[in-house]
């Protein structure tokens, strides 16, 4: 059946449920992020982003230079 997942974004410090290792599929399948994007961030966050932060990228409201103060952090 899979476990549903508390984590803390790594971008805002926010508390938020992931269903990766759940039976039913997770709520980011559903956020259109480009592959660029994705590469960025996977090289960027060591973790998933909450809701509020992977859409943020998905609408083009984050923009690259978020990414690169993460990077630094």
């Amino acid at each position: 059946m899979g476990v549903v997942r508390f984590k803390y974004c790594p971008k805002c410090g926010e508390l938020f449920d992931c269903y990766c290792e759940s039976h039913r599929r997770c709520w980011c399948f559903e956020v259109k992020l480009t592959q660029d994007t994705l590469n960025h961030l996977a090289s960027s966050y060591s973790n998933c982003l909450c809701p509020k932060c992977l859409n943020e990228f998905s609408s083009g409201m984050a923009d690259s230079g978020d990414l690169m103060q993460e990077k630094q952090n």
